[in-house]
């Protein structure tokens, strides 16, 4: 999944996709570093487990603290092990834009 969002960074760099996720650990993982975290993704830390609900309700505060979700955007809250194929982001992206009656 990580790879897909970057990829979709990286194609539409007009478009501003970020991709918050939710680890619980006590810190983060090497293995979960991002070489340019800043740039698309955050990485949440949580020393305990808890449910689906919890956790998405958690990143969409921190969503909203970061000021990520102040103007009408998009948010997805993909599984882990979801990936998005070529191009699905942006013509999601797409869709949107060229609609503003779309709402959920």
């Amino acid at each position: 999944m990580v790879a897909s969002v970057e990829a979709a960074a990286r194609a539409r760099p007009d478009v501003t996709i970020r991709l918050l996720l939710l680890q619980g650990c006590e810190s983060v993982p090497a293995e979960l570093m991002f070489e340019d975290e800043a740039r698309f993704a955050t990485l949440l830390t949580v020393p305990e487990m808890f449910s689906l609900s919890v956790a998405r309700n958690q990143l969409l505060a921190e969503g909203r603290r970061l000021g990520w979700m102040a103007d009408g955007e998009i948010v997805a809250s993909p599984d882990d092990d979801c990936w998005y194929t070529d191009g699905i982001l942006a013509h999601v992206h797409g869709i949107f834009a060229s609609d503003a009656s779309l709402d959920f």
